[in-house]
């Protein structure tokens, strides 16, 4: 089939896109003009992209998939509208994929991304479909398992019914849409409610209100399915124990750093077990898992001065403060210097305060303009308002780059968001430092 996807450069459609090409589909499609990071394993796939024009639609098109970001307001979208031409939202489309494989949704405030690659490790001897929200996805014609990310926002997710749920956490986030905490459970519980069997993290105070008639939980907690103990975090990963249902199972070692990495592994922990696979071998798969691209991305720039760079995808005050706790246990006793771009007005606003008391754990901190990405058209704050909010703390915001030609050795740069500020400063941070 030829299908065309409005909206291609989005995480989970360009994933998409290349899941379609690689079961040997034509795809194409369009979006902005500025360059997204997503788009670079789209040209890798050779996967043609065009800007909105409705000359793009042409008659060979089998099938047109829109971007949950999209309305009627989008050229293609209302030529494809006034034309009947057949099309699919993408929810929808993902929603009637899944019903052919054993369905593993990923979702969760925060780590779906990083979750859902570790789940690829998991099934690293299996040809899989998976669907990752940093906008790469891999497809087999063979496939048993679809792998994907279950995004609460405007309660996509409820569009799907996969096999087994995972939730990883449950916070207050997308203020532009959900009004409350509690408007955010109430949507994960339908979530929840949709599927067969569900995995979540019993620790976490909001999930522990979800129920579910087939539930395991996972967490530190002596009262969950799965628990781990005698913790003990290094500058290489995490040694710990493990008890299932109240039987010891061992003691292991996981290479990777962050609390929020014991947990994202324990989920995928908890999903192995139930899918019967041998612990050493979950352990093993777990260990091979590289990293998923803006999720703690490291680039060292000076070996000889130790100057390192971490690119990291954090945009909510949660995800800042486990980064910076990683960045810490990775890196002790150098000091951190922060790039953030906040996503969104209605997010700024929402955690303003959140935000400052996070950033300022740096030792230095730089802003860059809010991204408003296409949620949001216009509004009447800046990124002064964060700058003035961190004022308040005793903490001066650098006004431009120049801060960094005065770094010392042993430094860690943290360029942290969820719009292009990677796009905007990674290049020019190496240019400046590098060796």
């Amino acid at each position: 089939m030829q299908y065309y996807l409005i909206g291609i450069k989005g995480s989970g459609m360009s994933a998409l896109a290349c899941i379609l090409k690689d079961l040997g589909h034509d795809v194409s499609g369009s979006d902005i003009k500025e360059h997204i990071f997503t788009q670079d394993v789209l040209e890798q796939k050779e996967i043609k992209m065009n800007y909105f024009d409705i000359d793009n639609i042409t008659n060979d098109i089998d099938m047109v998939i829109v971007g949950n970001a999209f309305t009627h307001n989008n050229i293609e979208f209302e030529y494809v509208l006034n034309n009947n031409i057949n099309y699919r939202y993408y929810y929808t489309f993902i929603n009637e994929f899944a019903k052919k494989y054993q369905a593993i949704g990923i979702a969760g405030t925060n780590g779906k991304t990083t979750t859902t690659g570790i789940v690829n490790a998991l099934y690293r001897d299996e040809n899989i479909i998976s669907l990752i929200g940093d906008g790469t996805g891999v497809g087999h014609n063979n496939a048993k398992r679809f792998i994907f990310e279950a995004c609460e926002y405007k309660e996509t997710f409820l569009n799907y019914f996969p096999n087994i749920g995972l939730i990883n956490n449950i916070e207050m986030d997308h203020p532009d849409f959900f009004t409350s905490i509690k408007h955010v459970r109430e949507v994960y519980q339908k979530y929840a409610n949709q599927c067969g069997l569900l995995i979540i993290n019993g620790d976490d105070e909001n999930c522990q209100i979800i129920e579910h008639k087939n539930k395991y939980t996972y967490g530190l907690k002596k009262d969950n399915n799965l628990v781990l103990y005698n913790l003990n975090n290094t500058s290489e990963g995490f040694s710990f124990n493990l008890s299932y249902n109240n039987q010891q199972l061992g003691t292991y070692t996981l290479p990777f750093v962050g609390m929020h990495m014991v947990y994202n592994c324990l989920a995928v922990i908890m999903l192995g077990l139930v899918n019967n696979i041998d612990i050493n071998k979950i352990i093993n798969n777990i260990a091979t898992f590289k990293g998923t691209r803006r999720r703690f991305e490291t680039t060292v720039i000076s070996k000889k001065k130790q100057i390192i760079l971490i690119d990291d995808y954090a945009h909510h005050p949660t995800a800042i403060n486990l980064t910076l706790a990683a960045i810490k246990q990775k890196y002790p006793n150098y000091t951190i210097s922060v790039l953030f771009q906040p996503h969104t007005y209605s997010r700024t606003i929402e955690f303003l305060d959140e935000f400052a008391k996070e950033l300022i754990i740096a030792d230095n901190v730089f802003l860059a303009e809010i991204f408003s990405s296409v949620r949001e058209t216009s509004s009447e704050i800046d990124i002064n308002i964060l700058k003035k909010q961190i004022n308040k703390y005793g903490v001066v915001v650098e006004e431009d780059l120049s801060f960094l030609t005065k770094i010392s050795n042993n430094h860690v740069i943290a360029v942290l968001g969820a719009g292009n500020i990677d796009q905007l400063y990674k290049t020019k941070i190496v240019e400046m430092l590098e060796d």
